[in-house]
């Protein structure tokens, strides 16, 4: 029997994976190019991760937690403290780089791509990033918040 794969460098690479995928995106990633930018090789993401598909399910999976601890999922707060701390997460380039990547697997599993098998997730290569960051924004301001859904549902619509 062969090795198996380390948690402990699966998490990091993950990691990696994640922060990569936080600056560029998820449409037309493949394995190949991804490793050389993380200067690694693409046995090492198959071998801890099995296929580009695991990869990206365990990418969304990593997605819903950091969701989870944010601070504005924290218990108690109103709509508006909530709004309130959206909008500074959004104010630094990490914040607002993970909420387009939220929004780019949102719009991946509003094509059916479901999150526990992400496939090549083709249908995202057309999506400008400005727009979804337009969309992140709106859905922010109560004012904009109904214009900006619908904005999202008719991204995934032509998609």
């Amino acid at each position: 029997m062969g090795r198996r794969p380390d948690p402990k460098r699966n998490a990091e690479l993950l990691e990696m994976v994640f922060d990569y995928l936080k600056r560029h995106g998820i449409a037309g990633v493949s394995m190949r190019p991804l490793a050389e930018a993380l200067d690694i090789s693409t046995y090492t993401l198959t071998y801890q991760f099995g296929s580009k598909e695991e990869l990206l399910a365990a990418v969304s999976r990593h997605v819903s937690a950091v969701e989870a601890a944010k601070p504005y999922n924290a218990d108690g707060l109103s709509r508006a403290e909530r709004i309130g701390k959206i909008r500074d997460d959004l104010a630094t380039d990490d914040g607002l780089d993970f909420h387009r990547l939220r929004v780019e697997i949102a719009v991946a599993r509003g094509l059916g791509i479901a999150a526990e098998a992400a496939p090549a997730m083709h249908g995202l290569d057309n999506v400008d990033r400005a727009v979804v960051d337009g969309i992140i924004v709106g859905l922010c301001d109560p004012a904009t918040h109904h214009d900006a859904l619908t904005t999202l549902e008719e991204l995934v619509a032509r998609a």
